[in-house]
């Protein structure tokens, strides 16, 4: 009588099993779905701190700008001021340009030269072109005056927690 011998592999494939695979796969989309509000956040909180850089620089040429006119804030200092503080600012947050600018100036003379208003808004994300996204509900537009005082509107135009938006008073 012949006795059959069945010979098994000692050795084991290489591989990841389905099972294996599908539970990577679910950590990794754990960790997206808890990292992206994050990555936001952060995205906004960036947004915010390129409004306050360009409120603050353009307040820092209207007062070198009075200085040099006794003391009176001029017409000529508002564009003095823009054509000092934007390019700079663009440069520092968008680098290669392809961005585009997040926020318009405006620069107001008040009380015949006495102060100014300076407002820092949103540009709304629906331009040609624009690879941005924006949507900053809370801090929408941003102000500021020659007395320093502070303020900041949500995207309906009602008063907005200073502090969250500008980080301080």
């Amino acid at each position: 009588m012949r006795i059959h011998r069945i010979y098994i592999s000692k050795t084991r494939n290489q591989g990841f099993t389905l099972i294996e695979v599908m539970v990577v796969i679910a950590i990794i989309a754990i960790l997206a779905a808890i990292s992206w509000p994050i990555y936001q956040a952060q995205r906004l909180k960036s947004q915010r701190t390129e409004a306050i850089a360009i409120a603050s620089m353009l307040r820092l040429e209207m007062e070198r700008c009075a200085s040099n006119n006794n003391g009176v804030y001029v017409n000529a200092c508002i564009t003095t001021a823009t054509d000092a503080v934007v390019p700079v600012v663009r440069a520092k947050y968008d680098p290669t340009g392809s961005r585009g600018d997040l926020y318009s100036t405006a620069v107001a003379i008040t009380g015949a030269g006495a102060g100014y208003n300076i407002t820092i808004s949103n540009i709304p994300n629906t331009r040609a072109g624009a690879n941005v996204s924006i949507n900053d509900n809370d801090c929408d537009i941003f102000t500021i005056n020659n007395l320093g005082v502070k303020g900041s509107l949500d995207i309906n135009g009602t008063v907005s927690n200073t502090v969250r938006c500008w980080g301080s008073n």
